[in-house]
């Protein structure tokens, strides 16, 4: 799955929407036919297709913010102070959907059994990258009119997730908790970090790679 960590990578540094689109779409089709040669039943089938429209959507909403993002550029909003509303709001829901927080997708629908070092990197490379692309789009501020939607996806999230963790029989099963709650914590902390929503975000980002890695590593319950 080198490529697709590559892949993941070039998202977190993409220049533009519209590469961050073209990224998202070709994460999205790569781990899906990954997964579909290895799923035995029809209801395995249409959970990852379910998976696949609801990220695809959320890359439909990057386009969507595109569009609606500086006239004549497709760039991300970087340094843009204060932050257009329009397309980070569009960002701002992609990036919910592809972390699950909306809707609560996320950890209702496993993946098929893999090498647990793949299925670690399935599970964490695109919430973190997707993260990390809101992080250098926030910067050192959230428009107040999405704030309030962030605070409450993050709270839910942070709550359902941590909920399913801890009453999984299996924590390395429960992996998916762990990014739905450590992601859920990252949005709220957006909202009131004293530094700005990106430091908060790109901190979440990181913190969630480490834990499911050594939960992954250490197959305890921390």
């Amino acid at each position: 799955m080198l490529a697709y960590t590559a892949l993941d990578m070039l998202a977190i540094m993409a220049g533009n929407l519209l590469s961050v689109a073209i990224l998202w779409m070709m994460i999205d089709v790569l781990s899906f036919l990954y997964l579909i040669a290895r799923v035995e039943d029809a209801a395995g089938a249409q959970t990852l297709v379910a998976r696949l429209a609801i990220d695809m959507s959320g890359t439909l909403l990057v386009l969507a913010a595109a569009a609606a993002s500086f006239v004549g550029t497709l760039e991300l909003p970087f340094g843009a102070r204060p932050v257009p509303l329009l397309p980070t709001a569009f960002l701002a829901l992609a990036v919910l959907l592809r972390l699950g927080l909306f809707p609560l997708h996320f950890t209702t629908s496993p993946l098929p059994h893999v090498r647990r070092g793949l299925g670690t990197l399935l599970r964490i490379l695109s919430p973190a990258a997707a993260m990390a692309v809101l992080a250098r789009t926030l910067g050192e501020s959230v428009p107040s009119a999405i704030s309030p939607w962030l605070l409450l996806a993050g709270a839910l999230g942070s709550v359902v997730g941590s909920v399913r963790w801890f009453r999984a029989p299996e924590p390395i099963r429960s992996r998916a908790s762990i990014v739905l709650s450590i992601a859920g914590i990252g949005l709220v902390s957006a909202v009131n970090h004293p530094s700005g929503g990106g430091y908060a975000l790109a901190g979440s980002a990181a913190v969630m790679v480490t834990v499911v890695v050594i939960v992954s590593l250490t197959e305890i319950r921390t």
